[in-house]
């Protein structure tokens, strides 16, 4: 969350800020912070790194922390109701 005043004010008192996306640095540009703002992309090189003897895309692969805010419980219930209906998922 943002508090306009006080999170203004730690942010153009930072050196530099760091965003994942480009719509984030804009996010702050609108709320007036004026520092200087890095994107730094939080992914994956898909060309570099990517399975080997897979031979189609019947693997569904996460990546990140087990955390609630990572949603892997709507994740895991989802996935557990297609596989009902897709024998073969």
């Amino acid at each position: 969350m943002f508090i306009p005043t006080v999170g203004r004010f730690t942010f153009n008192s930072a050196d530099r800020v760091l965003c994942y996306t480009d719509t984030d640095r804009k996010r702050l540009r609108e709320r007036h912070v004026t520092a200087p703002i890095d994107v730094i992309e939080n992914g994956i090189d898909c060309q570099r790194f990517r399975p080997t003897g897979a031979d189609d895309d019947s693997y569904l692969l996460y990546v990140g922390r087990l955390t609630d805010a990572k949603g892997m419980p709507v994740l895991l219930d989802a996935f557990a109701r297609l596989a009902e209906r897709y024998l073969d998922l």
